[in-house]
């Protein structure tokens, strides 16, 4: 039976994507699932993939920054992949609503 996996991280805690981990022996070693219960392709996949590149904590850390982002796209019907017209101001919107950062107007 796969076990959920806790979220510690506090940027963590924007994501409303669930880590499940598989068992030892299966082809995925973790896979998400959104809000719905679906799973997040691109992310289990690419966790699949970051685990022969690099350090587990690596992996980790890359995952953390990942996963708010991801969850606030999916929220927003946007796709990871869309053009990047359409990503910017998801991003932007990102920075300002769930980080609480703020635009800078620009220098004179």
């Amino acid at each position: 039976m796969p076990t959920v996996i806790s979220q510690e991280r506090p940027f963590s805690r924007l994501s409303h994507i669930q880590r499940i981990r598989c068992q030892p022996d299966d082809l995925y070693e973790v896979i998400f699932l959104d809000y719905q219960d679906r799973i997040v392709v691109p992310l289990t996949e690419w966790y699949r993939q970051r685990r022969t590149y690099g350090s587990k904590g690596t992996r980790e850390t890359y995952l953390t920054c990942l996963l708010p982002y991801l969850s606030f796209l999916i929220e927003r019907g946007c796709p990871w992949n869309a053009p990047p017209e359409r990503l910017r101001p998801a991003l932007i919107a990102f920075y300002r609503d769930h980080l609480g950062c703020h635009e800078l107007s620009p220098l004179l």
